[in-house]
């Protein structure tokens, strides 16, 4: 996610953009799987029965995925996003500062910046990133909402920081034909 944002907000804007960035996505995932699975290799390999081994492997994925835990998990679409967003606003509202900042941020610039909606959807697409985590590891987010939420935080942060770069300080009049602005 962060890798994301950094490069959307960083490259120069254009279609492809998009496909560098989703190319740069790929490369990450293919090295984050690659890492599992070699895990996995070594582990099996290491055992005294390597077919057990990826028995369990393959058992513990199956239940991390869509696995059933004691009234814990519901397995509707988007019921662990859902689960997440509750669980990061009680924390984040906890804590008054976060909750203060957050809520005057929109007045840092009132009245005094223009704001640049299509640069601002691009650069929060990141931010969709972990919730299409915790859809597809649906019983391990609503397992361990406690731990799994924080990704949020930084969701969080990338919000609030393409909004701060989707916004430019608007022309004083004397800018506009070349008068310093005393």
């Amino acid at each position: 996610m962060l890798i994301a944002f950094l490069f959307l907000s960083a490259a120069n804007p254009g279609e492809r953009r998009f496909t560098l960035c989703a190319a740069i996505l790929s490369a990450w995932a293919a090295g984050y799987a690659l890492t599992w699975a070699s895990k996995w290799g070594l582990a099996a390999a290491l055992s005294a029965d390597p077919i057990a081994t990826l028995r369990d492997i393959a058992d513990v994925m199956r239940y991390r995925i869509d696995g059933s835990y004691e009234q814990v998990v519901d397995h509707r679409l988007l019921a662990p996003s859902a689960n997440m967003l509750r669980t990061a606003v009680s924390q984040i509202w906890a804590m008054p500062s976060s909750a203060m900042l957050l809520m005057l941020l929109p007045s840092l610039c009132a009245g005094r910046c223009q704001f640049r909606p299509r640069l601002f959807v691009a650069l929060t697409l990141p931010a969709l990133i972990p919730f299409l985590w915790f859809e597809i590891l649906s019983n391990h987010t609503q397992i361990h909402a406690t731990v799994v939420y924080r990704p949020i935080a930084s969701s969080i942060g990338i919000l609030v920081a393409a909004w701060l770069l989707s916004t430019t300080e608007k022309a004083k009049s004397a800018d506009v034909v070349g008068l310093p602005f005393r």
